[in-house]
């Protein structure tokens, strides 16, 4: 079954324009003479839309442009630069090995937002600041975890975090590393320099 629409405008200037309105389907066939509103009426129903006002024109509405998804690339902050390791050695000041280690840890999880870091990630961060690599660099680790700076995720091997201890010597600028290294060095100078130091006293 098929339902037709044909229409033929006259061209008489004189008389409203007329259509020729012919519906056939289901052994049913139906010719009419009909109006421009009414033609326009009935093309506007089998096209899928509503009715028009009579004595309105149909104008047909520009199609709406294609609104497109917004880019998922990455937007890049101005004015905003990224920090390098080697930039926060300096900023924590990390200058031996175990502080370099815990800046390592505590770079990839401020930085990187990655909460745990291994041997290997250690030993990148070291050649991503142009440092060298400790030649016993588990030692070295094991140094850092016994120090309670970093310790091993019981549940991942070779996957350590840094400790709130760790965190403290970042904060303090490892003050407290520092300051019993150079004790340790004015002792033995006053051991070997004993006499002189008790002459000087007097």
């Amino acid at each position: 079954m098929s339902d037709e629409v044909y229409t033929d405008a006259s061209d008489d200037a004189f008389v409203k324009q007329k259509y020729s309105l012919t519906l056939k389907g289901g052994g049913l066939t139906l010719e009419r003479q009909v109006d421009e509103n009414t033609a326009l009426a009935i093309l506007q129903i089998s096209m899928g839309g509503a009715a028009p006002v009579p004595g309105l024109s149909v104008t047909p509405k520009p199609t709406p442009p294609v609104a497109h998804a917004p880019s998922l690339q990455p937007v890049e902050v101005q004015g905003e630069q990224r920090l390098s390791l080697r930039n926060y050695f300096d900023q924590v000041g990390a200058k031996n090995n175990l502080a370099k280690i815990v800046a390592v840890g505590a770079y990839l999880r401020e930085v990187d937002g990655q909460t745990e870091f291994s041997r290997e990630d250690i030993a990148a961060g070291f050649r991503n600041a142009r440092e060298i690599v400790p030649g016993n660099l588990p030692r070295d680790v094991g140094k850092a975890v016994q120090a309670g700076w970093i310790a091993e995720d019981p549940r991942s091997k070779n996957q350590f975090y840094v400790t709130a201890v760790g965190d403290d010597a970042l904060s303090s600028g490892f003050e407290g590393t520092r300051a019993s290294s150079s004790r340790k060095k004015r002792g033995k100078k006053a051991k070997g320099g004993g006499q002189q130091s008790a002459s000087e006293g007097e």
